[in-house]
């Protein structure tokens, strides 16, 4: 950075309360115990809104590799039934193509691409089976290197 590095840089202190306010109106901190503590996801009661984080994809392809574990993947589905059970109006994805709807329909496509997922893998070969069986699936889903590296290293072909 030379010349551009920081001369005193600001260390964040990390925020730990389980609300916060903006313009009033009060925002919950979600889903910061357990497996996914550190993917807590913002939920604005009054708007009945949910700004998703990682676990929440919107017509893409997910990306499973760090979730190699069943008990990471049965984590990452309770988070996503945590959220429906809000029944938000309004759902932001942490990942998501242009013209996704903003709806809870993001929840659900996560939760189902899931175990759509798990059970590709059980029945797959390899990963070009794997990839093939959810491709077909998903035939409108983007990020399609999100399921290739997803695939191989659920396969075993990629270590990561």
């Amino acid at each position: 950075m030379g010349a551009n590095a920081p001369v005193a840089p600001i260390v964040p202190t990390a925020y730990t309360q389980s609300t916060l306010t903006v313009d009033g109106q009060t925002i919950e901190i979600r889903g910061t115990e357990g497996v996914l503590a550190h993917r807590p996801y913002l939920w604005i009661p009054t708007n009945k809104a949910i700004l998703g984080n990682v676990a929440v994809f919107g017509n893409m392809h997910l990306w499973m590799a760090d979730a190699q574990s069943d008990e990471s993947q049965a984590a990452w589905k309770a988070q996503l039934q945590e959220m429906l059970a809000l029944k938000p109006t309004t759902v932001i994805p942490g990942h998501m193509t242009q013209g996704t709807e903003l709806t809870a329909d993001s929840i659900t496509f996560s939760l189902n691409y899931i175990t759509d997922f798990q059970k590709a893998k059980k029945d797959s070969k390899n990963s070009a089976e794997l990839i093939k069986t959810m491709t077909a699936k998903y035939p409108e889903a983007q990020g399609a290197l999100n399921l290739d590296i997803a695939a191989k290293v659920h396969k075993g072909e990629m270590k990561w």
